[in-house]
């Protein structure tokens, strides 16, 4: 009976021959529709520039909303302030003094900054996870206002 004998060359041309058809197959396997597929980490790294974004946008947002309700809470206020016409006083008065109107300009402007950064800090202490009954004591808001605010820093 004759051995089977194998060279170092046909063993090397065995070896190279498996490693082609491993290597084919597995590009094979990668292909997604005629293309490469992405690496998971370019994907994840797409995602966060998203989010971030996102982020940014719902900040934006965020700031709008408290502007708004700022505004409202001052013409509520200032519509809540009527004067009756029996108190009024329709004697010949002059014009209020430009003096008088810048203060008063002023004073109100001091209100809204003053209300508005209530409700900044009301969504700094909700983006904390504060609740709803210690944004109404902190900051001096509604507690509807201080559910609005939490609701609105919901994922």
């Amino acid at each position: 009976m004759e051995a089977i004998v194998v060279t170092w060359r046909e063993l090397l041309l065995v070896v190279i021959l498996v490693l082609a058809v491993y290597i084919a197959e597995m590009l094979l396997m990668m292909r997604s529709g005629g293309a490469l597929r992405k690496p998971r980490w370019l994907n994840m790294i797409q995602e966060k520039a998203a989010e971030g974004e996102l982020q940014q946008q719902l900040d934006a947002i965020t700031k709008r909303v408290a502007v708004l309700e700022t505004s409202m809470a001052l013409k509520s206020s200032l519509a809540s302030h009527k004067i009756p016409s029996a108190d009024l006083d329709w004697s010949l008065t002059p014009p209020p003094s430009p003096e008088s109107t810048v203060a008063a300009a002023k004073k109100s402007e001091g209100k809204a900054k003053e209300t508005e950064t209530a409700f900044q800090k009301a969504v700094d202490m909700a983006k904390q996870g504060s609740s709803a009954d210690a944004l109404v004591d902190k900051c001096g808001i509604s507690h509807s206002e201080a559910d609005l605010i939490i609701s609105m820093q919901k994922p």
